[in-house]
């Protein structure tokens, strides 16, 4: 994947985490929190992007706006761009851990249908016939425990 098209998804992710009403920017990263949906998305730091020398006060800024809304955790969705490159090490070193990792795969297609197909038909399916999702091994994003 080119940087391109990393700093353009980057763009979409902190927009999109801006359009929540629970998220800040805290001028080095975007946060999101909102206890009562308590899982990645809702409840994360990304687009982190400070000098290596305001981290440690970045790290007190994020973490003091879950805490303040009730919440234990954290998120940090570490990418590509994330800045500095020692931030995996510091969110270590502060008690964090990899969570899960997530990849998107995008396919681009030719040309664009705009009507919706009606053909078809919804059927019930047991849990065991569903193997799509297996997302919360092995990741770049560290949660903390802020208790």
């Amino acid at each position: 994947m080119s940087l391109l098209v990393i700093e353009k998804l980057e763009k979409y992710w902190h927009d999109f985490i801006l359009s929540f009403p629970w998220a800040i920017d805290l001028d080095g990263a975007v946060v999101a929190s909102y206890p009562k949906l308590p899982y990645y998305e809702p409840n994360h730091a990304a687009t982190i992007n400070v000098n290596e020398d305001a981290v440690a006060d970045l790290w007190e800024r994020i973490v003091k706006y879950p805490s303040a809304r009730g919440f234990s955790s954290m998120w940090f969705r570490v990418t590509p761009l994330t800045h500095p490159p020692s931030l995996q090490a510091f969110l270590a070193k502060h008690g964090c851990h990899r969570d899960f990792e997530m990849s998107v795969m995008t396919f681009k297609s030719n040309r664009v249908v705009d009507a919706v197909s009606h053909e078809g038909e919804i059927k019930e399916i047991s849990e065991g016939e569903i193997s799509v999702w297996k997302t919360h091994q092995n990741n770049q994003h560290a949660v903390h425990p802020l208790e």
